[in-house]
C-alpha cells in the first residue's frame, strides 16, 4: 500500500462530525436567529460504544481523506477546545463527490441518515464548509471493547463541518438505524441543553430523557462552533 494511503498508526484517527443546520426563514437563509440545528441521540441497539448519547452525525474517515479536508481550511481562532476553521463553501448541487468534503458528507448522510435515495434523486441539497477541529479522547461504554470489564478509550481528531440544508430539510425526522432520535431545535436551545445537560430543553419528554447522556467530542465541537457563530 502506498505510504500516502496508509493509516498513520502513530496519530489519532480522523472522525467527521457534521453540524447540520436549516433556515426557518424564507427571507433569510443565513440569519443566525432563524437557524435550527439537527439534534440526534445515538440508537442504543446499534451503537454499543455510545448508547443513548446526544450526538451530531459522525463517521470515521481515512487519514488520506482527513488530510485532504483539513487542507481546505485555515485557522480562525478558538472556541473552547475547538480550533475554528474557515474555508470555501461547497454545494453538492454544483460540486460533485470528487471534492473530499462533499464526498464524506454525502457518505455520512447516505450511511448514517438513510439519505442515499434522496441524494440520488436530487431531493437533498446542501452547502458545506469547514467549521473546526477538535482533538480529544473518546471514552466508550464498559463492555463495548475487547475487555468487557474496562472502559475503552482512544484519541481522535474530530473535523467539524457546517452543512446548511438548502433543499429537503423536512426529510430529517423520526429515527434511523444509527440514531433513535433526530429532530430540529433552535441553536440557542442546543447551547442551553449542553450548558445544563438537560435534553428536555430541546423537546424530549422527561420519559424520553431517562438515560440520555450529554457528552462526547462531536457534540462538544458543535457546541463550540455554535457559540462562536453566535457571538
Amino acid at each position: 500500500m502506498s505510504e500516502n494511503l496508509a493509516q498513520d498508526t502513530n496519530s489519532p484517527p480522523y472522525v467527521l462530525a457534521l453540524t447540520i443546520v436549516r433556515s426557518t426563514s424564507a427571507e433569510s437563509a443565513s440569519h443566525e436567529d432563524d437557524e435550527e440545528v439537527l439534534f440526534c441521540v445515538r440508537n442504543r441497539s446499534t451503537n454499543l460504544t455510545h448508547p443513548d448519547v446526544v450526538s451530531v452525525p459522525t463517521q470515521r474517515i481515512p487519514d488520506v481523506v482527513g488530510r485532504a479536508i483539513e487542507a481546505l481550511g485555515s485557522p480562525q481562532g478558538k472556541s473552547g477546545d475547538t480550533q475554528l476553521l474557515t474555508s470555501a463553501k461547497y454545494s453538492n448541487n454544483g460540486t460533485k463527490g470528487h471534492n473530499p468534503l462533499i464526498y464524506v458528507v454525502e457518505s455520512l448522510l447516505a450511511s448514517k441518515m438513510a439519505m442515499a435515495d434522496r441524494l440520488e434523486l436530487g431531493e437533498l441539497e446542501f452547502t458545506v464548509e469547514l467549521a473546526g477541529t477538535h482533538y480529544g479522547r473518546a471514552r466508550y461504554a464498559k463492555g463495548s471493547g475487547e475487555n468487557p470489564e474496562v472502559n475503552d478509550d482512544e484519541e481522535l481528531r474530530m473535523i467539524n463541518a457546517w452543512a446548511r440544508i438548502d433543499k429537503g430539510a423536512h426529510l430529517f425526522q423520526g429515527a434511523t438505524i444509527s440514531y433513535g432520535v433526530q429532530k430540529w431545535t433552535a441553536c440557542s436551545d442546543f447551547i442551553r441543553m449542553w450548558d445544563g445537560k438537560d435534553v428536555t430543553i430541546v423537546g424530549l419528554s422527561p420519559q424520553q430523557a431517562v438515560g440520555v447522556c450529554v457528552l462526547g467530542l462531536c457534540i462538544t465541537s458543535t457546541y463550540d462552533v455554535l457559540r462562536a457563530k453566535r457571538k
